[in-house]
């Protein structure tokens, strides 16, 4: 009686690590978290214009468009150099919360520097007034395209930017 041996598959060893390879990558796509797909916020703003030096600065003011009822009212202070030509359009917005009274203060600070040449310094406080858990924004731009900043907080709270108006 003669015993053969087995003769060893030699494709077995291929397939083993193919298959250790397909379930390492299966536990790696397991692992990895996909975050929850959301909405895009939509934004209810007003949008006084600035007019500092001849350029124009649109500065914008705004909450969800979901919580736009919660706000009373907002205050917007510009501070600008002194000796600088400025003005204000208070709320140019027709789409913005009609209800909203908006205290607008153009200021001066002597303590701004400016030579009178170049990009004028200006100062932006705003807060919108709606319960802390509403969140407000404050954003300016020159020409449209050109962000000279933007900040976020909650209802009741001060945004601050300063920017150079070119």
């Amino acid at each position: 009686m003669q015993f053969s041996q087995p003769v060893p598959n030699r494709a077995a060893g291929p397939r083993l690590v193919l298959a250790a390879l397909a379930a390492l990558l299966l536990l790696g796509v397991a692992a990895v978290r996909v975050p929850p797909a959301r909405a895009n916020v939509a934004w209810c703003w007003n949008d006084p214009v600035l007019v500092v030096n001849g350029r124009a600065v649109q500065l914008k003011l705004g909450v969800p468009l979901s919580e736009a009822a919660t706000v009373t009212d907002a205050t917007l202070v510009v501070t600008v150099p002194a000796g600088v030509p400025a003005t204000l359009a208070a709320a140019n917005a027709a789409a913005f919360i009609t209800r909203l009274r908006l205290d607008v203060v153009l200021a001066t600070d002597p303590s701004l520097a400016y030579n009178g040449t170049g990009p004028v310094p200006v100062r932006v406080e705003a807060t919108i007034n709606a319960p802390t858990s509403t969140k407000t924004g404050l954003a300016a731009s020159h020409r449209g395209t050109v962000e000279l900043g933007k900040t976020e907080a909650t209802g009741g709270r001060p945004m601050r930017l300063a920017f150079a108006v070119p």
